[in-house]
């Protein structure tokens, strides 16, 4: 427990040094006698809300934050860990629900806004992720205390405890581990350009090729179309991308980007997926067919799309089963997805209803298992019966977009790695069991995870949105530590 006992939850209020830990706010009336003024209020009951948002107001430092996360763009000052503290023991002592619930909601948000003002360095940012940790560990009896009290905040008290930390590396890995890549990116993946490459793929088109042993970036998308939906592509003679808009295959040569139309330039067609050297295009009689990507040839039968124009295709999700080519095709806000075999050129089996948002999907067992994101979950479901595969594997504060979560193997086994708030989490993808502590690191939310293999091991990239992270995958040592023989065995 904190400074303090619940039935005495302002214990040492006036031995913080508030005006220290105050100075810079943005509110010019903010100062120590004003910050008891208002706790003193809220542990009577009085004005809760309006006093929580005054202290907001007080904690607010006069300050550009780093990019937006959970849709916000301001940050919470030095005094927020102190804050925290003393809200958590109001939270813990007080009868009334209302108190306490406002006080759990303000601690949330206390410890969830960004963190990292404009000029701060990495040991400012680090000093206030683990004053915040210290503050909910040190207070977690408090607030289970309130969970206990109301019992529908217990996940929320839950996570703010398991998610203590989040923001920085561990402090074995400071000045050691560092960012791959600063970096725009909203995606990340690896190609085969020759030698390998990591691609940061952002927002409108652009695109970035880094070396994968230094961050350093290799090539660039040209300029003038970086306002398309772009697919990077394996192959061996360098660089290669499709864009949707202008509908082109891209390859970089002797310094310089050369193109070819895809398709007939006066056709009416549009890209909607790119794998493994093969373009999927939808025409306008409702027609979906394959390209090679290197050539242009038409590859396989085109597959007449069992839904009318007016239908809105929410996704569009290539995965291979048995050595076989499907897509899977979410309709409708991801109301159903069909499952089409591109090899024979027919839609494979029902539809599957209400599956949720596509992630990935591995072999099992000569089978293969579909993962989906729904209600805060990752779900497994067996692609060719269209049961499911296992219980939903819980994740806090998942985004769920396609590129939050993706599957490595280590050795024989099929792992998850997914998004969580500024984690990474590993699961076992068979049994559902966490497969090792969060990863810790990221500043801001993580959007995207994927996996690949270099020097022969499972690794992660993860981005979020001003930095590319690389990670071990299997010890979940952060780049470019040293991975010790006792983490690998």
């Amino acid at each position: 427990m904190g400074t303090g006992t619940w039935d005495r939850p302002l214990d040492g209020v006036a031995q913080v040094p508030w005006e220290e830990l105050l100075a810079g706010s943005e509110d010019a009336t903010a100062n120590g006698i004003e910050m008891i003024r208002a706790l003193t209020a809220i542990a009577a009951g009085d004005e809760v809300y309006g006093n929580c948002e005054r202290i907001g107001d007080m904690l607010t430092p006069d300050a550009d934050f780093r990019y937006s996360e959970w849709g916000q763009d301001f940050g919470y000052g030095r005094a927020a860990p102190a804050v925290v503290g003393f809200l958590a023991r109001i939270a813990a002592s007080h009868t009334d629900d209302h108190t306490t619930t406002t006080c759990i909601e303000w601690i949330e948000n206390l410890v969830n806004t960004p963190i990292e003002p404009v000029g701060a360095t990495d040991e400012d940012v680090d000093a206030h992720v683990d004053a915040i940790r210290s503050a909910l560990l040190d207070n977690r009896a408090a607030l289970r205390e309130a969970a206990r009290r109301l019992p529908e905040f217990r996940p929320v008290v839950d996570r703010l405890i398991a998610e203590a930390g989040a923001g920085a590396y561990e402090p074995r890995w400071r000045g050691v581990a560092r960012p791959f890549a600063a970096s725009h990116a909203t995606d990340v993946g690896l190609v085969d350009a020759g030698r390998p490459l990591v691609v940061g793929l952002h927002t409108y088109g652009a695109t970035d090729f880094h070396d994968p042993g230094t961050g350093t970036v290799v090539v660039s998308s040209p300029e003038w179309w970086r306002e398309s939906t772009v697919w990077p592509l394996d192959d061996p003679a360098g660089p290669m991308l499709v864009t949707g808009k202008p509908r082109r295959v891209w390859r970089h040569r002797d310094g310089a980007w050369s193109a070819r139309y895809l398709g007939h330039p006066l056709r009416s067609l549009t890209v909607v997926a790119v794998d493994d050297g093969e373009i999927l295009i939808r025409y306008a009689r409702n027609v979906l067919a394959r390209l090679d990507a290197r050539t242009g040839a038409r590859i396989g039968p085109e597959v007449p799309l069992p839904w009318g124009r007016e239908v809105h295709t929410q996704s569009w999700h290539p995965y291979r089963s048995g050595g076989r080519r499907f897509v899977l095709v979410g309709l409708n806000h991801n109301e159903k997805a069909l499952r089409i075999d591109l090899d024979e050129g027919v839609v494979d089996g029902p539809p599957l209803v209400n599956p949720g948002r596509f992630l990935t999907s591995f072999e099992l067992d000569g089978r293969t298992v579909l993962v989906f994101a729904a209600d805060g979950a990752m779900l497994r479901v067996d692609a060719e019966s269209g049961e499911g595969a296992g219980d939903p594997i819980e994740v806090p504060r998942f985004t769920a977009w396609r590129e939050s979560a993706c599957v490595y193997r280590q050795g024989d086994r099929p792992m998850l790695a997914v998004a969580s708030g500024r984690r990474i989490l590993r699961f076992d993808a068979r049994t559902g069991a966490e497969a090792g502590p969060p990863m810790l690191g990221h500043r801001r939310e993580v959007i995207a995870v994927r996996a690949a293999v270099i020097g022969g091991r499972p690794t992660l990239f993860s981005v979020d949105y001003g930095t590319i992270r690389r990670w071990d995958a299997v010890t979940g040592v952060p780049w470019p530590a040293p991975i010790s023989d006792a983490e690998v065995g």
